[in-house]
């Protein structure tokens, strides 16, 4: 039976707390009235439990399979503690399969689903919960795990995408830094111990790429540890740090080519998000306040929050995200079409399949552009190292030839 711990006034005005075992938050509730206390809270009792589940994170591949598999069990006539069994029988992550059969246990007892969820935070996410509790208030819980399974399946993709994105500026940079530091490690010594019996002064250009490559062999271990530490404490910065984490997130957005890709991405998520959360019947100021508690990025959920503020106060929703800045004007246009038109469901579906294909062709043409780029970069690095190197050579042939 599960446990609820509760904040309770006196009839001389002083506060109580305690903890009941009960089955739901209404027996509490007869229970402190013949206590003759006046309960203020009721919530379900956080276990205390120490956790060593480091890496035990649930992927939303993972999640969108087992919401579906719930959706339609339960759609098909059976019970909710049941369809949970069954769905935990069919995962590999013994967690997560672990943690199902948990949630099962506790609404066998009288817990609602989203209750037993909201016991699991750490596993399940805010708008899963809110996306359940919504369908288990509006007798709709099938439909609720499904539309979430759908969600989680596109946020899957966004990320994806968003690795994808990420990964051919990271891979260019990778692959430029280690030719150039290769050729000054390995190829430059073997060329100064030719110039050493020159006797001649040599060209600038040569003189400070000897002196990089002394430089390098000298340093190496230095340049390496350095080199981890800055990106630890880059790291600490961005996770710790929320102004770091704007600027970086800003410059980010405004980087010619890859800031487009992320721009559209980013609206692409928010509206994937909105669409799942609206459409199962999640008020439109609940919705935004959950976007922004699950947003990854700061200058997004600083603005969604914002934009979920000038809501509640009675805003359009149209112009509370226009206010924020993030979103460009077609993305506007269509959300005002549709609260016009009082078809916003609708219009958010149009907005996420519109966008998914922005995104789609953003990619491409950033592809399409950084291959070159990259032949270029490489190209450029290798040619210039080469021409300093060359350089005393083709001046003793000059010399040679005077």
């Amino acid at each position: 039976m599960p446990k609820f711990q509760y904040v309770a006034y006196t009839k001389d005005g002083k506060v109580e707390k305690g903890v009941i075992e009960a089955q739901n938050q209404d027996v509490i509730a007869q229970i402190l009235s013949s206590k003759e206390l006046i309960p203020v809270s009721i919530e379900l009792a956080k276990e205390r439990t120490l956790s060593f589940s480091f890496g035990k994170k649930v992927k939303e591949k993972e999640l969108s399979l087992v919401l579906r598999q719930l959706g339609f069990l339960i759609q098909v006539g059976i019970s909710v503690p049941q369809a949970f069994e069954m769905a935990a029988k069919q995962i590999h992550n013994k967690y997560f399969q672990k943690t199902l059969l948990e949630v099962a246990k506790d609404v066998s007892e009288g817990l609602t689903v989203g209750q037993a969820m909201q016991k699991r935070k750490n596993v399940f996410p805010p708008l899963l919960i809110s996306l359940v509790i919504t369908g288990e208030e509006t007798g709709q819980l099938d439909r609720s795990l499904i539309l979430a399974s759908e969600y989680y399946e596109k946020l899957a993709k966004i990320k994806g995408k968003i690795k994808s994105a990420s990964f051919y500026p990271s891979f260019v940079l990778i692959i430029a830094t280690i030719i150039t530091t290769a050729i000054i490690y390995f190829l430059v010594p073997i060329f100064a111990s030719i110039y050493k019996g020159f006797g001649a002064s040599l060209p600038l250009p040569t003189l400070m790429l000897l002196k990089a490559s002394n430089f390098l062999h000298e340093n190496i271990l230095k340049f390496v540890i350095l080199l981890f530490i800055s990106g630890f404490v880059f790291k600490r910065l961005y996770q710790n740090n929320m102004k770091f984490k704007k600027r970086i997130e800003k410059t980010l957005l405004k980087l010619p080519v890859l800031g487009n890709v992320f721009h559209k991405i980013m609206m692409n998520s928010f509206a994937t998000s909105l669409s799942s959360l609206f459409s199962s019947g999640v008020s439109l100021d609940r919705s935004m306040e959950l976007i922004s508690q699950t947003s990854t990025m700061q200058i997004v959920k600083e603005g969604i929050e914002k934009a979920s503020k000038s809501v509640k106060e009675g805003k359009p929703l149209w112009l509370s995200l226009k206010e924020t800045g993030l979103f460009d004007d077609l993305f506007i246009s269509m959300v005002k079409i549709g609260e016009d038109t009082g078809r916003l469901d609708d219009l958010l579906q149009s907005i996420v399949r519109f966008y998914e294909d922005e995104v789609d062709k953003a990619i491409d043409a950033m592809i399409s552009l950084i291959e070159p780029t990259m032949i270029v970069i490489i190209g450029g690095i290798i040619g210039v190292i080469l021409i300093a190197l060359y350089m005393p050579i083709f001046k003793i042939g000059s010399l040679i030839k005077s």
